[in-house]
């Protein structure tokens, strides 16, 4: 039988290698799942000029089961399958920053080919579209303004693994230490506790897609930005759009099916789109805008929030516990000094931010 003296060196040996594992699994932790701090693309100011997506009408004829071109700003991925005979329009993006280089990228086909090597199918691009004149028409305020800031991907396997590693190590630690029913439950309910707290380690993770809507008073033409980080859904490719990619442009990778598209970069990618400015402004004696939520407004350089704006109501009374705004900060950043801000959460999600143009 082993001594008392052996059985407590056991003990504190299992303790001892229990502690290391969990010190190590916290600090893979704060290694592989940073903070929210760490994970924000940072906010611009002056994006690219020109956008490096082209929309443009492509025609596919069968058989065939995808088809791919290059430029030199990224690849296109249509993966479109298509039986001997069927023939498809779609509108689809093409990487590409001008109108010449997409017309002239060229396509590579899968599928079946006859006895000489050569593909049966065929696939050409029928039309480009060039930028839409309301590009023309922006103020160049509203481009300058900061990009939405987004999060980046969070390495969730390596955040999952280490906060498996650190709950069973705390279990290991007290099963050895307290034996029978009592000593297992004890150890589960530790070894969750310590699991749940290792996760809220983590910070908050940022919306992987925000949209923002760049109002300028009595401007005629607003902006409409999307942004994503690294991934971004395209959509109504056949209408004005602008794709930015402030970092590592000439790596875009774009996947369509025709009908959905999804661009893939090295950094954050934003989507403009031009937006026919209302007639209507905002007033505060009545708002005949749109509703509005989480309404945040500055006037001489002074902020004051209001929660929620019905459609037809005057503005609300400022928040009696004196709030300090609550929008993110990328919304703030940038903003001209000496003139009147709206900030608020639109019907669909997205947000406003409205600058007067001052005296």
């Amino acid at each position: 039988m082993p001594s008392a003296a052996s059985r407590a060196g056991r003990r504190c040996g299992w303790t001892c290698v229990s502690s290391a594992i969990a010190s190590g699994a916290l600090l893979a932790l704060a290694s592989g799942a940073p903070s929210s701090a760490g994970l924000l693309v940072a906010a611009q100011q002056v994006p690219i000029p020109s956008g490096v997506v082209r929309a443009a009408r492509v025609e596919l004829v069968g058989p065939l089961d995808a088809a791919r071109l290059a430029t030199s700003v990224g690849e296109l991925q249509l993966e479109r399958s298509l039986a001997a005979g069927e023939t498809l329009e779609a509108w689809v993006p093409i990487p590409a920053d001008s109108g010449a280089a997409a017309r002239e990228a060229r396509w590579r086909l899968e599928g079946p080919r006859d006895e000489g090597g050569l593909t049966l199918g065929r696939a050409r691009t029928l039309l480009v579209l060039d930028p839409h004149p309301a590009y023309g028409e922006l103020d160049p305020a509203l481009a300058a303004r900061a990009l939405p800031q987004v999060a980046r991907a969070a390495p969730l396997g390596a955040a999952v693994l280490a906060v498996a590693c650190f709950a069973a190590a705390l279990a290991l630690a007290l099963a050895v230490r307290v034996r029978g029913v009592l000593g297992a439950a004890l150890a589960l309910v530790v070894g969750l506790a310590g699991a749940g707290l290792a996760w809220s380690l983590r910070g908050a993770i940022e919306p992987a897609q925000v949209r923002v809507l760049e109002a300028l008073d009595a401007a005629p033409v607003w902006l409409l930005r999307r942004a994503g980080a690294k991934n971004l859904e395209l959509e109504e490719v056949e209408g004005p759009l602008r794709v930015l990619a402030p970092e590592a442009r000439s790596a875009l990778r774009i996947w369509s099916d025709g009908e959905r598209h999804r661009v893939r970069g090295e950094g954050p990618l934003v989507v403009e789109t031009p937006w026919v400015a209302t007639l209507e402004r905002l007033d505060p004696t009545r708002n005949e805008f749109e509703p509005l939520t989480l309404v945040q407004r500055r006037q001489a350089g002074v902020w004051s929030v209001h929660g929620n704006w019905a459609l037809g109501a005057p503005l609300p009374q400022q928040a009696a516990n004196g709030e300090s705004p609550t929008a993110p900060p990328w919304l703030m950043a940038g903003l001209p000094p000496g003139v009147e801000v709206w900030l608020a959460r639109r019907a669909d999600g997205s947000w406003l931010r409205w600058v007067g143009r001052g005296i």
